[in-house]
């Protein structure tokens, strides 16, 4: 059970059922999806309340590892960002609320508060239809890069596995590996060893979320994964993506491939998640024509001639 605020719970894996019973009633911003909630609590310090019947999480900081505090719903929303706002400010965390999902603030108008979006973490939504045929003249590039390694590939094969099963999950850790020594990243890289964990956790959902995994395969070896999730039928969140190489078109092949597999299932929409700010991601990610984004913001405590409101 979630407490009401100013109490909190630390996330756990039986907040399943809670968390998904608020945010069904809503868009689904990833980083409120339960899978994604739990898999980035690397260091198990995320936690949950209620305030006004809002969903308040205090999250960190998917690189710094930095707390903040965020909310998703729509009731006394000014009240609420202000009553955080306080809070953040009298445990010594800075006054402002991050990963503000768009419909949390979209009735604030007033001089004290200042709404700022955050670009870098808007979720990238595509059209399954189109990503399965990359239709039209804007997917060329992408239409020509999945035909190159499909000719140059004869024995490929893209499969559908269990999340659950343990040679799954060792392909998966495979691709990665290879995946960070094609990148020349050490593995003391601390973005790395976050990924890693954040897998890790995700395998312990496994039988408790609808995830699944596809995998495309050379000669039987994996050389690319994503690791999906159907939310409510007509949507799929897609947590992790790897290739092994990323060079000969596996990553546009791959895309391809799950979108039309997710348009079998009738799933209308594709999310992406955000770019974080990284100048890679956003160029990919915006290279694949997003219809639209999930958009989020940062609030906090205007200020005039340097005091603070």
């Amino acid at each position: 059970m979630i407490p009401s605020f100013p109490e909190f719970k630390k996330l756990s894996i039986d907040d399943n059922n809670a968390v998904e019973q608020h945010t069904r009633n809503f868009p689904y911003y990833s980083d409120y999806n339960f899978s994604s909630l739990f898999s980035w609590d690397i260091e198990q310090k995320r936690e949950l309340s209620l305030l006004n019947n809002n969903l308040v999480v205090k999250f960190t900081d998917y690189e710094t590892g930095d707390p903040f505090f965020s909310y998703l719903g729509m009731h006394k929303n000014l009240e609420t960002i202000r009553t955080l706002l306080n809070y953040s400010e009298s445990i010594g965390l800075p006054a402002e609320l991050r990963l503000m999902p768009e419909i949390s603030i979209h009735d604030i108008d007033t001089e004290d508060i200042e709404i700022t979006a955050d670009r870098a973490n808007f979720d990238y939504i595509y059209l399954t239809s189109r990503m399965a045929v990359f239709q039209g003249n804007q997917y060329k590039s992408k239409r020509k890069a999945a035909e190159r390694f499909s000719n140059s590939n004869p024995a490929h094969k893209f499969e559908i596995l269990d999340l659950r099963e343990p040679e799954t999950q060792r392909m998966i850790r495979w691709v990665t590996a290879s995946w960070r020594i094609h990148h020349g990243i050490t593995e003391d890289d601390q973005s790395i060893i976050h990924e890693t964990e954040a897998i890790e956790n995700i395998f312990k959902l496994a039988n408790t979320r609808n995830l699944f995994v596809g995998v495309l395969l050379v000669n039987d070896q994996p050389v690319a994964y994503t690791i999906e999730e159907i939310i409510n039928n007509i949507l799929s969140i897609g947590h992790f993506w790897k290739t092994a190489e990323n060079s000969r078109g596996e990553y546009e092949f791959l895309a391809c491939k799950m979108a039309a597999y997710l348009q079998a299932r009738e799933v209308t929409y594709w999310n992406w998640e955000q770019d974080l700010g990284i100048d890679s991601l956003r160029n990919s990610k915006s290279s694949y024509r997003p219809s639209d984004f999930l958009k989020k913001f940062t609030v906090s405590r205007k200020s005039r001639k340097g005091i603070v409101l």
